[in-house]
This record gives structure tokens, C-alpha cells and sequence, in this order.
């Protein structure tokens, strides 16, 4: 039976005995004929003030089929980048624009690509409302359809209505393997200064595994007025902080605490929630730590046996696999 392309997304999800590789956490496949288009877009400029315009820019790698194509978005946030109205008659190669429903709420837009075209325009106006405001950023993700392929490099675009100097941000974490009773530094780092009174950033665990129970020690950290749990719902599920007014850069020290129990590897991963006052660097908005407290085990060069090392780790209880088992290699192997 004939049919359009049928697009399946997976995410590696973190596990106990090993770290996600971040680069490549993730595939698509998708099913469909071969002249399908293969979709991205891209917004210009990323940052407007009320009263501004925007563009949402459309490449297709191939034509739009008769009777155009509908491309579906979602947004991913409910901060919204000002109100922003589509100006369907100033937009290129657009056939119509209508809201993405879903339980009778918004939640997106569902845009049609004139037949035959292999880029489109959008334009966007952002209305003035003349109430000062900080900054309000928008997210947005392509949703798979039926009769187009994401481009897994262009599938996402981020928008905020803000003023000229407010800062970029992004986050780090060193070291990235810690073992319980270690410490480890989250670094931030601001394009700007951060404004009078401070600057509250927020971000959310998007991992259940949990590297250990770690602390905030604010007393040695430097540029951090305050730092605390992020709570919805009576459940904690990341963290706020309060960067010191005028920084460029903070560091918030973790100590991870020490229970004892023999584990293996604990994965916590973190995204940097859009904010106001603040514009996320989406180079920067992710960060791994991992409670590396595991067995160790080592090949021997001399023999080209697979042995445990007992110096290094005396923790045998939780291994899965018989301590007396030998690779014996058939030919001479260098290590």
C-alpha cells in the first residue's frame, strides 16, 4: 500500500555501568520513497525587541509534492517571545498557516509549503505592548510528518524577544567523572554582565539515574548569591541559581556524598530552562555527570589475559561476569 514517510525517533536513555556518548545519544529512521523532502528551518535574527519582524526560513531537499506539503512544529516552552503574529502576505512560498490543537489547547503551527518549492519564508511580527519586560524565549521542534524527512540538524529554532545587552548563557560541569565523596564545579559563563540584583538561572534534570546525592556548597563557590532546588508539583527537578550581579562567570561547587554502598555508574544529565532575563547558548545547554564509583578492571600486556586488577578495586560483589574467566588471544596481541 502506497504511503507517505513514517519517521521513528530514539533517544539512548542512561543506565547503570555506562555514560552516554552526547554526540550521539539519538537516530531517526524513516520509511518512504526516495524523492521524499528532507526538512530544516532557521530563524533570522534569533533576537528582536517588540515591534520587530523575524523570519522563519524553510530548506527542503526536494521539491514540495502537488498540493503542497503541511510541516508541523510544536513549542517546546510556554514562555512565549512576545506575541507574534504570522504575516502570511509579506512570506514566500507559503499556501497557509494555521494552529497546531491539541485537547483544544495551542500548542504549535502547522504550516503549508507551496507546490513545487524547495524554500519558504516566513514572517513573523512581534507586537509592542510598551510594558518593559525581560527577556521571553520561545522553543520550538519540527514534529514528524508524513510526507517529509527532519533534518536532525535543523530541527529545532529558538526565539526571544529581549534587550540588546542581555546576556547569553551556558554551562559546564568539571570534572565530568566524579566518585562519591569527590566534588565537582558547575561553570557558568555570561556574554554580559549580570544585571542589578543578580541573575536567577534555572535548570531541570532530564535523567532519572541521579549521579549520587549532591550538595550545594555556596560558601565555596564564587559568584553565587544563592542556590536551591527548582520543585514542581512537590517534586524536586533541578536546580536555581542566583548569579551575582555584575559576573561574567560563576562557579557552583557539588560535593557528591558518600553512602558506601558499592554502585555502578550514576548518570545525571541537566538542561539550562529558558529564563528571564537571560538567552540560552545552545552550545552550552547541556551537562553529564556521572558517579563513576565501579568496578575496575585491566587487560595484562604481558599475558593477554582479562584479570581484575585488586589493587585498584577490591569491590567484586557487583561484577557480572565469572572472576576466573581468560581471554586467551590465538595470535600475539599488543595492548
Amino acid at each position: 500500500m502506497p504511503e507517505g514517510a513514517e519517521t521513528s525517533m530514539f533517544n539512548l536513555l542512561p543506565g547503570d555501568g555506562y555514560i552516554i556518548d552526547s554526540d550521539n545519544d539519538s537516530l531517526t529512521i524513516t520509511d518512504g520513497p526516495a524523492d521524499i523532502p528532507e526538512i530544516g528551518f532557521s530563524i533570522e535574527p534569533d533576537m528582536v525587541a517588540e515591534g520587530d519582524r523575524a523570519t522563519i526560513l524553510f530548506e527542503l531537499s526536494a521539491p514540495a509534492p502537488a498540493g503542497g506539503l503541511e510541516v508541523n512544529w510544536m513549542e517546546l516552552d510556554p514562555d512565549g517571545a512576545g506575541d507574534g503574529q504570522l504575516v502570511l502576505e509579506e512570506s514566500t512560498n507559503i499556501a497557509d498557516v494555521r494552529g497546531l490543537v491539541e485537547d483544544g489547547q495551542p500548542v504549535g503551527v502547522v504550516v503549508t509549503v507551496a507546490e513545487g518549492a524547495t524554500e519558504a519564508e516566513l514572517v513573523l511580527e512581534f507586537d509592542q505592548d510598551g510594558v518593559p519586560e525581560g527577556a521571553e524565549t520561545s522553543m520550538f521542534n519540527l514534529l514528524p510528518g508524513d510526507s517529509y524527512i527532519i533534518d536532525s540538524d535543523n530541527d529545532s529554532l529558538t526565539i526571544t524577544d529581549g534587550p540588546a545587552d542581555i546576556p547569553e548563557i551556558g554551562f559546564s560541569i568539571e570534572p565530568e567523572m566524579v566518585a562519591e565523596g569527590d566534588r565537582a564545579t558547575i561553570l557558568l559563563e555570561l556574554s554580559a554582565p549580570a544585571p542589578a540584583g543578580g541573575l536567577e538561572v534555572s535548570w531541570t534534570e532530564v535523567s532519572d539515574d541521579r549521579a549520587g546525592d549532591a550538595r550545594f556548597v555556596v560558601e565555596d563557590s564564587t559568584n553565587i548569591v544563592d542556590a536551591r532546588g527548582l520543585v514542581e508539583d512537590g517534586v524536586p527537578v533541578g536546580a536555581v541559581v542566583t548569579i551575582a550581579e555584575g559576573a561574567t562567570q560563576a562557579a557552583l561547587v557539588l560535593a557528591i556524598d558518600q553512602d558506601g554502598v558499592p554502585e555502578g555508574a550514576e548518570t545525571s544529565m541537566f538542561n539550562l530552562l529558558p529564563g528571564d532575563g537571560y538567552i540560552i547558548d545552545s552550545d552550552n545547554d547541556s551537562l553529564t555527570i556521572t558517579d563513576g564509583s565501579m568496578p575496575i578492571t585491566s587487560l595484562s600486556e604481558t599475558q593477554g589475559l582479562l584479570n581484575l586488577n585488586e589493587d585498584l578495586n577490591p569491590n567484586f560483589d557487583n561484577l557480572n561476569f565469572d572472576r576466573s574467566m581468560v581471554f586467551r588471544p590465538a595470535e600475539p596481541m599488543t595492548i
